[in-house]
C-alpha cells in the first residue's frame, strides 16, 4: 500500500466506476491479500510525475481503493473492454526515455505513463516464478487486465504511451504477447555512453544498476556465470562495476532483440540516446509515427522547445547540453583508463552480437 495512503475497501457497487474511470489509477498488486490498489488521481498529477512508482505523490487526496483480484479479473473477463493497441517505450537505463515520454504529452492526443509501479511488480512476480506466472491462462488474464487499466482514456481519441521501468526488460515478451498487439519504440544507448552515465550518477546510480542486473539475470540466466566470475576476481570496486555495467548493457541488448522478434509486435522502431541528442525532432517524429500518435511536426517542435531545455526528471531545473557534455568529459578524465580496460575485457568475454 502507498505510504501514508488511506486504504478504502471499495463497495461492490463502486467497483465499476473504479475499473472504468482513468481517475482511478492501478498502482499495486498485493498477492498476499489478493487485492489491487487503485489511487484516485487526475491527469495533471500523473503526467507531472517523473515516476509513477510511489516515490512522489500520485494523488492530492492521499486515498487508495482496494479491490479483490478475483472479482476484478472476473469483471475483466466478462466485460466488453474496448480493443486497444499497447504503445510502449522500452528503454535501457539513462538514455533519455523520460524526456521522450514528456515530449509526447499533449492533452487530447497522448499521455505518457512513466514507470508504473504495477509493471515493476509484475516483473517481480515473473522473476519469482510463483504460481501466478506458471499458470499461463491466469498470467495472461492478469497482464491483459493490467494493460487494459493503464490504457483507460482521459478523453476520446487520446492515446496512452507506457514507459515501463528497466525492471520490465525481464518480461518484454510477456507484455507484448499477453496484452494483445503492441507498438514499441526501443530507446538504447552506446556501451561507452552507458558506462559514463552509470558513473556520472555516483554510488546511488551504481547501486541501481547492480539491482537491475541482479533482477534481469532471472530472465537471462546465461549471463549468471560471467557475473559470478567478475564478482569472484580480485578487482577494484571501480573495475568490477564497470564490467558489471557492460554486462547489464549486453543483457538489455538481448532483451530488445527478443522483443523485436515477437510476432505480436505490430510495429517498432529504434532510436538511440545519441540520435536523440543530435536530432530530437527526427527521433520524436519516428516515435510519434511508430506509436501512431496524432502529432504534427509543428506540435513536436513546440514540445521540444518546451521540454528539452528542462531536466527530464526535475522539471524545475534547467538542462544545458554543453554543461552535460562537460560533466561527461570529467567522468572520462577520471575513469577513462578503467573504461578502456573494461572494453578490452568485454571483447574477450562478451559475445559481440550481444554487446555491440
Amino acid at each position: 500500500m502507498t505510504e501514508h495512503a488511506v486504504a478504502l475497501f471499495a463497495a461492490e457497487e463502486s467497483w465499476h466506476s473504479i475499473l472504468e474511470s482513468p481517475a482511478y489509477f492501478l498502482h499495486r498488486i498485493d498477492l498476499q491479500n489478493q487485492s489491487f490498489e487503485f489511487i484516485h488521481t487526475n491527469r495533471e498529477t500523473l503526467n507531472s510525475n517523473s515516476f509513477l512508482d510511489g516515490r512522489t505523490p500520485l494523488s492530492h487526496t492521499d486515498k487508495s481503493y482496494i479491490l479483490p483480484i478475483k472479482d476484478s479479473l472476473e469483471w475483466y473477463n466478462k466485460s466488453i473492454v474496448p480493443s486497444h493497441v499497447n504503445r510502449f517505450i522500452f528503454h535501457m537505463s539513462f538514455c533519455g526515455s523520460t524526456l521522450v515520454a514528456r515530449a509526447l504529452d499533449k492533452p487530447g492526443t497522448a499521455i505518457g505513463y512513466k514507470e508504473p509501479q504495477i509493471l515493476l511488480e509484475l516483473a517481480e512476480i515473473k522473476a519469482a516464478n510463483i504460481d501466478w506466472f506458471r499458470n499461463k491462462v491466469q498470467w495472461q488474464t492478469l497482464v491483459g487486465f493490467v494493460l487494459s487499466q493503464l490504457n483507460k482514456q482521459w478523453s476520446p481519441g487520446e492515446s496512452v504511451v507506457i514507459k515501463p521501468s528497466n525492471w520490465a526488460n525481464s518480461m518484454l515478451p510477456q507484455l507484448i504477447e499477453d496484452g494483445g498487439f503492441s507498438r514499441a519504440l526501443f530507446l538504447s544507448t552506446s556501451p561507452i555512453d552507458f558506462l559514463i552515465s552509470v558513473f556520472r550518477g555516483g554510488g546511488e546510480r551504481i547501486q541501481f544498476t547492480y539491482s537491475v542486473l541482479k533482477h534481469l539475470l532471472t530472465a537471462f540466466p546465461e549471463f549468471t556465470k560471467i557475473v559470478a566470475n567478475v564478482e569472484s576476481q580480485k578487482l577494484t570496486t571501480v573495475e568490477m562495476f564497470a564490467r558489471l555495467s557492460l554486462i547489464l548493457h549486453a543483457i538489455q541488448c538481448k532483451a530488445f532483440e527478443r522483443a523485436k522478434a515477437n510476432s505480436h509486435l505490430k510495429t517498432h522502431a529504434e532510436c538511440s540516446y545519441q540520435d536523440l541528442q543530435k536530432n530530437p525532432a527526427t527521433c520524436l517524429e519516428l516515435a510519434a509515427t511508430t506509436l501512431d500518435l496524432n502529432f504534427t511536426m509543428e506540435q513536436l517542435n513546440h514540445s521540444i522547445n518546451n521540454t528539452f531545455s528542462q531536466h527530464a526528471k526535475i522539471t524545475q531545473r534547467n538542462y544545458n547540453t554543453q554543461d552535460a557534455q562537460h560533466v561527461d568529459q570529467q567522468v572520462l578524465a577520471v575513469y577513462g583508463d578503467t573504461f578502456s580496460r573494461t572494453f578490452t575485457w568485454a571483447e574477450k568475454n562478451l559475445i559481440p552480437s550481444d554487446f555491440f
